[in-house]
């Protein structure tokens, strides 16, 4: 890891330290680092080949005519993209689905926005995560088996099994 120190105007590091009490960082390298990372994802999203995960959420009348159907139809056409859907009932006339969707940048967009722009959809989102940015925590070259060797200062969901053995008895 590297240090290094930089130098804020007055404004600036107020400004700093009012985002960090917001978004409840423990201090400024936290925050840095996340700037960091939102600066290289969105370069890195900004290429059409770039491989991501793309959540679109959306709300529209079910009762419109052929509406469901037509939203059905677009993610079928696009299951090489899908991965899963999620459907919820608001009202008695609004529904909001999230999709997840993974592949190539050019691709996500594409569907995501075609599925924003059918007539009928009342709002839609997408929010974008790239795939293949690494972190500190977890350097590419880890080991994915069931001692992954990193430190747990809060709980959080891993992608990777745990095995937590105390004694001999099994967990």
């Amino acid at each position: 890891m590297k240090r290094f120190t930089i130098s804020l105007d007055d404004d600036i590091a107020e400004k700093l330290e009012e985002l960090m009490r917001e978004r409840g960082y423990q201090n400024r390298s936290e925050a840095f680092r996340d700037m960091l990372r939102d600066i290289f994802a969105s370069k890195q999203l900004a290429r059409g080949d770039a491989q991501a995960l793309a959540i679109v959420s959306y709300s529209y009348n079910h009762h419109k005519r052929q509406l469901s159907e037509r939203i059905n139809e677009l993610q079928h056409e696009r299951m090489d993209l899908v991965i899963s859907t999620l459907h919820i009932h608001v009202t008695h006339e609004t529904c909001a689905e999230t999709i997840f969707i993974r592949g190539p940048m050019s691709e996500i967009e594409s569907f995501a926005l075609s599925i924003i722009a059918v007539p009928g959809v009342h709002y839609g989102k997408i929010n974008l995560i790239p795939e293949g940015m690494e972190s500190e925590e977890e350097p590419a070259d880890h080991d994915h088996g069931e001692e992954h060797g990193h430190a747990h200062e809060h709980p959080h969901a891993h992608p990777h099994p745990h095995s937590h053995e105390h004694g001999n008895e099994e967990s």
